[in-house]
């Protein structure tokens, strides 16, 4: 939880923040191009908060057994203070280009979960208006959860 919370709390916020501000300079906020930008950044921004997190817990549990050879850390702080010391800043970012590759699965996550909602509530509204009812701009809860379900299912198998 101590990286997870951070994590998708960053992923999302800029998403959305992204989202806005390239509809801002033009790109419809429900548009392919916006979705894969704001994926892009989202991916960026929740790996750079966060990669200093996992690279820690990796380090722990990696030198948890001091039969490699290596002095084992006697917990976190222990491996924060060690690693700032004899790496620098730069050690808390150890891997995190291959961090940033993942990313790609966070764009077409949400170019396809974009365009799922956008296919759904063209669908809803063609319903309503046969119905004579005006258009609405929402769907049930339900369908977000399972659109974004279909989405992330697609983005990993593809990834």
């Amino acid at each position: 939880l101590v990286g997870i919370i951070p994590a998708r709390s960053a992923y999302f916020f800029a998403y959305e923040q992204s989202k806005r501000a390239l509809g801002s300079w033009g790109l419809s906020e429900g548009g392919v191009l916006n979705a894969l930008i704001s994926g892009l950044a989202a991916g960026v921004a929740g790996n750079t908060l966060t990669n200093p997190i996992w690279m820690v817990k990796t380090r722990v549990q990696l030198l948890a057994d001091s039969s490699a050879g290596q002095r084992a850390y006697t917990g976190y702080r222990d491996a924060v203070r060690s690693i700032y010391r004899e790496e620098g800043i730069g050690g808390f970012y150890r891997g995190i280009t291959a961090s940033y590759w993942g990313c790609a699965e966070g764009c077409i996550q949400f170019v396809l979960y974009e365009r799922i909602k956008s296919e759904l509530l063209s669908r809803r509204n063609a319903e309503r208006e046969r119905r004579g009812l005006p258009p609405t701009d929402k769907l049930p809860k339900a369908t977000y959860f399972c659109s974004a379900a279909a989405a992330k299912a697609v983005a990993a198998v593809t990834t």
